[in-house]
């Protein structure tokens, strides 16, 4: 499922085939007919390019942390959709990437992360009661995909 959560990011340079970059995202999507599937997240990526910064592959690590509100889907087998779900997400990903250049500052880049993700949340009724479950957060770990992306880069010189 896409999740359809826009984001913007800052990259800069360090050395010759490094660099960090600082992203950040928000779910602008509220969900139809009380099906709901909503995250904000910040990473801070470091990258190191195989032939120079800002061309061609790169691999990177990266922490990762994300707030989340879900309800009305079977989402990974980690929540059911007869309940509602808000809480954090903290965790590291390893990535690969590839940016292609299509002009002297466009770039396309093409990137895939996978790593592990601790959620902590609370778990509530969907009916009108809207009542936590538990007084405790719930805990689960999470081992997988953690991004998959398609990027418009404007290179700033």
């Amino acid at each position: 499922m896409a999740t359809r959560a826009p984001n913007i990011g800052v990259e800069m340079g360090l050395g010759r085939r490094t660099s960090l970059d600082l992203s950040v995202g928000y779910s602008l999507w509220d969900g139809v007919e009380e099906k709901f599937f909503s995250f904000s997240t910040a990473r801070l990526e470091f990258r190191y390019w195989l032939r120079e910064r800002f061309y061609g592959h790169f691999f990177g690590v990266h922490p990762l942390y994300g707030s989340l509100a879900i309800g009305g889907y079977d989402f990974l087998s980690l929540f059911e959709k007869e309940f509602r779900y808000e809480g954090d997400a903290w965790g590291a990903s390893l990535s690969y990437g590839y940016r292609w250049s299509i002009g002297r500052r466009w770039a396309l880049e093409f990137g895939a992360s996978g790593g592990a993700l601790l959620l902590q949340y609370d778990k509530y009724n969907r009916d009108s009661s809207g009542e936590s479950l538990n007084d405790s957060k719930y805990k689960k770990i999470y081992i997988g995909l953690t991004n998959a992306s398609v990027t418009l880069v404007f290179m700033i010189k």
